[in-house]
């Protein structure tokens, strides 16, 4: 059994619209908003996580490159 209504295509525009402007990371999906809402927001907090785990191995990197650096001028 659904719960939601099916949207008109112009609504889907305005649920994915409304999830874009008011997604924040890390809040929790609300299970009472419609299923295109709770969709786009799941889209966002996956490509979040995907960001910033690539920018994570990225410091890491520069880390490293950094200490590489910093040694080769103490030997």
């Amino acid at each position: 059994m659904q719960i939601w209504r099916e949207l008109k295509p112009e609504e889907v525009k305005e649920f994915t619209q409304w999830a874009l402007d008011n997604w924040k990371p890390d809040t929790q999906i609300n299970n009472v908003w419609h299923l295109v809402v709770r969709s786009t927001w799941g889209k966002l907090d996956e490509a979040f996580a995907t960001a910033k785990r690539q920018i994570m191995a990225d410091c890491k990197e520069c880390r490293r490159r950094l200490h590489e650096f910093i040694e080769s001028f103490e030997h």
